[in-house]
């Protein structure tokens, strides 16, 4: 249907309720002002308060029901980004306010009203109250329990009501304007309760957001209409069709450059603290020995990975992920026995930060797992809390080896001459020898073991370089 992107008749809308996140509502406007000049009609929506969640709220730390005067201050500041880029674009304007009344309030509240089976609400067939966990898991950091606190029923309820509702004003404007096309960033649960609505209605459906590159790389999209996962996992899967291509010296400058800026800025994709560079003393604190070989370990963080998960199963897109672990603290579990046994080597491990206390006073779940099983350390094998203000920048300064789950970290070490090894197969590293991938636990023992002996040359730093330019510019 993409043909008729340039249609007058067919409109493109813009759905964005969170218009006040400024890199969402630019990225929006950007490839809405393409359209427009080749000929299209673009509408965007405009939130006043109809959506009891939209991502805005998260942004802004809200609580679960926030006052009145709290969320008149929020969208009054929304509304003037709002209205900037109304008056620069001249995009029409859906207010959402036309398509939320009482009747369908009553409707979308009635949902939640029996508390036992959130997770099983379905709204027009389409399970809601699954697919709300999306949003609940990336505040939480942990899936809905129906053993938890009223606040996280309530928070949870808000999401499922918030989803339906993007459903219901998505029929009305698929019934009132015939839209070719539906674009979103990103793809929150209301994202997807929009994609659901507007497929039925045979109108199109993409999500876009940002390469992470210098934090965001606003010159350019990613975009896609599948699950942002299951797009992402198919082209690194390609890797190893094209590894051997060439790219420009501009591309090797820019692979360099990012790396720099990492280890010394912040930003919403980037989770370590600045580089700190006192080496004296991480070697000391962590009581590093030197004739040892050091092997750092980067956990991942869950809420990404199950998020996805849960968006792959609701579109049934076939996640191909093999891993030689059940879960991270299997893994963690028998690196800490590796360690025991060898005398050579010393394995410190770096929770993600990510993991340690979240806006509302949440604690990750996976966080408390983690502390109870592994509260003590052993031989070789130490532990550093979300809470260390070690960097992990400077971790990778003292690392011989690198290993992670899924860490965008296997990354930054490969591409600094550090080899890498991940437990996790067809997901975001090829199986290469930069960057190696072992599926079985029998397989990852001898892997690592190799490893470490490793002679890391100048064509491993090419591949390494050259999976940049593709995970990050294709």
């Amino acid at each position: 249907m993409f043909h008729k992107i340039n249609n007058p008749v067919s409109p493109v809308i813009l759905f964005i309720p969170e218009a006040g996140i400024y890199p969402f509502i630019r990225g929006l406007a950007v490839l809405g002002d393409a359209i427009q000049k080749q000929g299209g009609t673009v509408y965007i929506t405009r939130d006043t308060g109809q959506m009891p969640r939209n991502p805005l709220m998260t942004m802004n730390n809200l609580s679960v029901s926030p006052t009145k005067e709290v969320l008149l201050d929020m969208f009054k500041k929304s509304d003037k980004i709002f209205k900037d880029v109304i008056s620069h674009y001249h995009f029409k304007t859906i207010e959402l306010s036309d398509y939320v009344n009482t009747e369908t309030m009553n409707e979308i509240n009635e949902l939640t009203s029996n508390k036992i089976n959130l997770d099983k609400v379905v709204y027009q067939g389409f399970p809601v109250g699954k697919i709300a966990q999306y949003d609940f898991v990336l505040e939480t950091k942990a899936p809905f329990s129906k053993n938890t606190t009223k606040e996280k029923i309530a928070l949870y309820s808000t999401y499922i009501k918030n989803t339906a509702l993007a459903i219901a004003i998505t029929n009305n404007i698929c019934e009132q304007y015939k839209p070719n096309l539906f674009l979103t960033f990103n793809e929150y649960a209301q994202c997807q309760g929009v994609k659901y609505s507007a497929l039925r209605h045979n109108s199109s459906f993409l999500a876009l957001t940002y390469p992470v590159h210098y934090n965001i790389d606003a010159s350019r999209f990613s975009i896609w209409k599948s699950t942002y996962q299951y797009w992402r996992y198919a082209h690194i899967q390609k890797w190893n069709s094209i590894k051997n291509m060439s790219i420009s010296s501009t591309y090797v400058d820019e692979c360099w450059k990012d790396a720099i800026f990492r280890m010394y800025n912040a930003g919403s994709h980037i989770f370590a603290s600045k580089k700190n560079t006192n080496l004296n003393s991480i070697y000391k604190d962590l009581r590093i020995k030197p004739e040892k070989k050091i092997i750092v370990v980067y956990t991942s963080s869950q809420d990404e990975r199950i998020t996805g998960d849960i968006s792959m199963q609701i579109w049934k897109e076939k996640n191909s992920t093999v891993e030689a672990f059940t879960n991270q603290i299997e893994w963690l579990k028998m690196l800490r026995n590796y360690a025991k046994k060898q005398k050579n080597v010393q394995i410190l491990v770096r929770i993600h930060p990510r993991e340690g206390s979240r806006q509302l006073g949440f604690d990750s779940e996976f966080l408390l797992k983690l502390r109870k099983v592994f509260s003590k350390t052993s031989q070789n094998f130490d532990i550093i809390w979300p809470e260390n203000p070690i960097s992990s920048y400077d971790l990778l300064e003292v690392a011989d080896v690198c290993l992670i789950a899924w860490s965008f970290m296997g990354l930054e070490a490969a591409r600094l001459g550090i080899p890498v090894l991940s437990y996790i197969g067809n997901m975001y590293y090829p199986n290469d020898d930069f960057i190696q991938v072992a599926v079985t636990p029998a397989a990852y023992k001898t892997k690592l073991d190799n490893i470490l002996k490793m002679n890391y040359q100048w064509k491993h730093l090419v591949k390494a370089t050259r999976f940049y330019h593709w995970r990050t510019f294709i």
